[in-house]
């Protein structure tokens, strides 16, 4: 491995979704605000927030859409640790545009705060979703 990029890898409660020995940046979403982690960052452990992770390699990247969780790197490895992840190739827009309606009806109507605070989580996530698509479009 080059001392210019991280081996990196995302883990979700399915497993690591996504792995590379040669990863040039991260760009990602903590508590604190947005972060970009190169080889060579000082040790950093951070809270996550959902959001786009954006993972560039040579002159290519990949975006994800991350729950919250954890990210850690040593300056030579870096470890990101989400709730949930999936990358842009995982994405259908129809399903994403179907929930995000769904969602939306829900926490109009819904009976319990239980139903309502579940319909948001939903609709948070579909959103995060339709970015991921509309970062796809553009590059």
């Amino acid at each position: 491995m080059s001392n210019h990029t991280l081996s990196c890898q995302i883990i979700t409660p399915v497993g690591i979704i996504y792995e590379n020995e040669k990863v040039d940046s991260a760009t990602l979403n903590t508590e604190s605000g947005e972060v970009t982690i190169l080889a060579g960052h000082i040790p950093y452990f951070a809270s996550l927030n959902e959001g786009i992770l954006v993972i560039r390699f040579g002159k290519d990247e990949e975006a994800f859409a991350i729950g919250s969780g954890y990210v850690q790197t040593d300056g030579k490895s870096l470890k990101i640790l989400a709730s949930s992840g999936y990358g842009q190739k995982e994405i259908d827009e129809n399903n994403i545009k179907e929930a995000i309606k769904s969602a939306e009806e829900t926490i109009k109507s819904a009976p319990s705060e239980k139903e309502r605070s579940e319909a948001l989580a939903v609709l948070r996530r579909s959103t995060l979703g339709l970015k991921l698509i509309k970062r796809k479009k553009i590059h």
